[in-house]
């Protein structure tokens, strides 16, 4: 995990730990690193990361799983959390099922995702990065237009501008309800930045300055289980 990206999932979870009580139960799903993972432990909380292809690090130990099924009973943890997971999750229903099945009765899920503002941001940061690349001789002009000539979709539903809709709070609040969940609350993160990123070197002071004129990039939906 590189430093930009450390600082970005920090501030993040940092917006989140009054959601977290010393001592609460925690499933992480899609913790990759075990970055964030880490911090919610050292608040007391008792975590399980895991990821279909975890990566080794010093920060948590990330168990694998199948991208589907929980390996764990029924109405285990106190909160199911993910950050920039559930977009990348082909048979997303049948995940959220599992999620409500291991949740406590006043359990809840808190997930983070990149939202529409970070969508259209980014499609026009691809192009930025691909003339300074041709600018510094990085990419020629015949292999941008075979290979990088429009941005890839980010998620599994959709293509780079239908995904601008996908990513909207209008398309998850719906699907979340659709999966049985009551979506109490969405908050933005109050922090901009795009993907490439265009300024590497930029601040997080600078992102939520940013944040201010263009939008948040990530929205945080909490749910609760429509069958608890």
């Amino acid at each position: 995990m590189d430093k930009q990206s450390e600082h970005i999932r920090r501030y993040e979870i940092e917006m989140l730990k009054p959601w977290f009580k010393k001592g609460n139960r925690v499933l992480e799903i899609g913790g990759e690193y075990g970055f964030q993972a880490s911090i919610i432990a050292s608040w007391g909380c008792e975590v399980v990361s895991i990821d279909v292809a975890p990566k080794e690090s010093e920060y948590y130990t990330v168990l694998p799983y199948d991208g589907v099924l929980l390996p764990f009973r029924n109405e285990t943890f106190d909160i199911v959390f993910s950050s920039n997971t559930l977009k990348h999750v082909k048979h997303l229903n049948l995940l959220l099922a599992e999620v409500r099945r291991v949740m406590v009765t006043e359990g809840w899920g808190i997930h983070v995702m990149p939202n529409s503002v970070w969508r259209f941001w980014s499609n026009l940061a691809h192009y930025l990065d691909l003339i300074r690349k041709f600018l510094t001789g990085v990419y020629g002009l015949s292999y941008i237009i075979r290979r990088e000539l429009f941005p890839r979709r980010h998620g599994e539903k959709g293509n780079v501008l239908s995904e601008i809709y996908y990513f909207s709070k209008i398309y998850w609040k719906r699907f979340l309800e659709a999966s049985e969940f009551t979506v109490v609350r969405i908050e933005g993160n109050g922090l901009f930045y795009m993907s490439p990123c265009i300024f590497p070197d930029s601040s997080l002071k600078i992102g939520r300055i940013l944040s201010r004129i263009l939008g948040s990039v990530s929205n945080t939906y909490f749910t609760k289980s429509e069958l608890k």
